[in-house]
């Protein structure tokens, strides 16, 4: 590949098929989280589900800040503000549903519709779990 973007219409052979994003995001390592516009979770995967203890079943719908619990959802959520237009990176922790506090790393990155909407339509966060560097 020439590491270039390929142009509209014209995309290689392996990207003509259907791609199974939800299959895609559960084997990525990191927790990832979707949220809509108002921060409620559309989908997590199984990594978050490990690091939070709660299915993704019983966090769709929910507000973020009840499934992710962290000390940035009370105090600085980069979202909450309502114009985030760039990603953003931040340590924080969180209380799992076994009420044990976890270090994090969290990015959140909002998500455009394809118009060009300033405006974000909803947004992405990966959770990375620090236990391991932290030990």
């Amino acid at each position: 590949m020439s590491g270039k973007s390929p142009k509209a219409g014209k995309s290689p052979s392996a990207l003509n098929r259907a791609i199974d994003f939800y299959r895609l995001l559960n084997e990525v390592p990191l927790g990832v989280l979707i949220l809509d516009r108002q921060r409620r979770v559309l989908f997590c995967n199984h990594t978050l589900e490990a690091i939070v203890g709660i299915t993704a079943a019983a966090a769709q719908g929910l507000a973020c800040r009840h499934v992710m619990r962290s000390r940035a959802c009370l105090t600085e959520c980069p979202a909450a503000s309502g114009n985030l237009s760039e990603n953003v990176c931040f340590e924080t922790d969180l209380i799992n549903r076994d009420r044990k506090r976890i270090p994090v790393r969290g990015t959140l990155a909002p998500i455009f519709d394809a118009d060009g909407d300033p405006d974000p339509i909803g947004f992405v966060e990966t959770v990375e779990d620090l236990r391991p560097l932290k030990e």
